[in-house]
């Protein structure tokens, strides 16, 4: 009602099924090094965690779903039904003309094509790196993060990491060569006195 003449791309997989058990693998509750990357990602860019936090509680309630807790066939069949009740809301709610029910299997062009924007030469980048193929080498891997992955919102979260695991990793390097220098010296200091000692025998 607020933007009658807006174009609405309305995301959804192949199932509702499929949609629950994705959202049900992630994280939803990050401690640890996961946590504080994330912190560290947070402070990095000036972000708001809480805010974030905030959207994707909302977003999950607006479904009936709740991650953060164990979950039960119970609380699956109402997450499910909020779903296909969400999208079912949209359809009705926007018209057929400015409404597009896009799968990311589809790749660029009926996305392109609703948007009147010419298709990208580049390929579209739609590979799940959490689900690695077993028979991938690690340099067909790293190719496919590259083509796929790499984007600029990637970068974004990329960058903070490596200098926050970079610079533990440093630390770590310069602690190991302390201790081992220090062990070398006790031992050298060691070595000296009992020659000396005999010598003096």
């Amino acid at each position: 009602e607020r933007y009658p003449d807006t174009k609405v791309v309305l995301t959804v997989r192949d199932s509702a099924e499929k949609w629950y058990s994705s959202m049900s693998s992630k994280t939803h509750n990050p401690g640890g090094a996961v946590l504080m990357t994330m912190q560290f990602n947070a402070w990095y860019w000036g972000s708001d965690m809480d805010s974030y936090a905030g959207f994707l509680e909302n977003n999950q309630r607006r479904y009936g779903c709740n991650f953060r807790v164990p979950q039960t066939p119970q609380l699956r069949e109402k997450c499910i039904q909020g779903y296909t009740d969400h999208i079912e809301e949209v359809k009705r709610t926007i018209s057929p003309e400015r409404l597009l029910v896009y799968n990311v299997k589809e790749g660029w062009e009926p996305l392109c094509k609703f948007l009147e924007v010419p298709v990208p030469t580049l390929k579209f980048p739609k590979r799940d790196i959490t689900k690695p193929n077993p028979n991938e080498t690690w340099a067909q891997l790293w190719q496919d993060i590259q083509d796929d992955a790499i984007t600029d919102s990637m970068w974004m979260v990329l960058k903070p990491t490596m200098i926050l695991w970079g610079s533990f990793w440093l630390f770590g390097c310069c602690v190991c060569c302390c201790l081992c220098r220090c062990f070398c010296r006790c031992l050298c200091g060691r070595s000296n006195a009992s020659a000396k000692a005999g010598k003096s025998d």
